[in-house]
Order: C-alpha cells, then structure tokens, then sequence
C-alpha cells in the first residue's frame, strides 16, 4: 500500500491513554469522543475500544493518585501518528499516551483472551 511517495505498510497498535481523574462520565466520554475524531480526520482505522476504567496510580501525576484508563486498537501507516501523538500531548485531559505496535504474540494474545478481530492488510511486528 502505498501512502504518499513512500511506500508504507499500514501496521496494528494498541494505544493505552490516562484521562484526568477528576473528568465526570459525561467529561470523560466527549475527550474520548474527541480523540476518535482526531484519529478519523488523520484517516487511521479505529477497529476496538476498550474502557479499564478509573485505577490508582503506582505514582502521582500531576498531583493525581489515580486515572481513567482507555485503550484504542487502531490500525495506521506510520507517518499517520505524529499528528496524533502532537494532539495528545497539548489535551490537558490526557495525563499520559501510551503507544504500542502490536506483535504477532500479541495479536494472538487478543484474538484468544478478548475475541478481537483484526482487519485486513495490517502488518504484525516479528516476536523477537
């Protein structure tokens, strides 16, 4: 697949985000909600979403003991993400972003534990 001159291969990742604890369920699903935008105007593929819910923190952030975890599966090409990670970074709801490339290991891990479906034409990451 082509993406511009480079030829880029659309991979899969899994992308873990901690919301402010202080955010009410109304706050919290419009950042959510905004963030899927984000990833749909930077045409990235979001095919799960999965809510962890509010957890402590194994240490304070930004004077926070504990947050509001969420994980995206999304399916991108690599020059896709700088823009979102840029977002992320300036939305003061975000207290951290985590991004992950998923490996075959991984994939197998989902498909099994949590009945995930993946699309098609996305590469996997070798288990090293």
């Amino acid at each position: 697949m082509a993406r511009g001159s480079n030829m880029e291969i659309r991979r899969a990742y899994e992308w873990t985000l901690l919301l402010r604890p202080d955010l009410d369920e109304e706050g919290r699903e419009e950042v959510l909600k905004k963030i899927e935008e984000v990833f749909k105007k930077n045409e990235i593929e979001v095919f799960h979403r999965a809510t962890l819910g509010k957890r402590q923190l194994a240490y304070p952030i930004e004077k926070y003991r504990e947050g509001y975890y969420d994980i995206f599966y999304i399916a991108a090409f690599p020059s896709q993400l700088a823009a979102v990670e840029q977002w992320l970074k300036l939305n003061r709801d975000v207290l951290r972003a985590l991004r992950v490339r998923i490996n075959r290991a991984h994939r197998d891990y989902l498909v099994k534990t949590q009945n995930l479906t993946f699309p098609e034409n996305v590469s996997f990451a070798r288990v090293k």
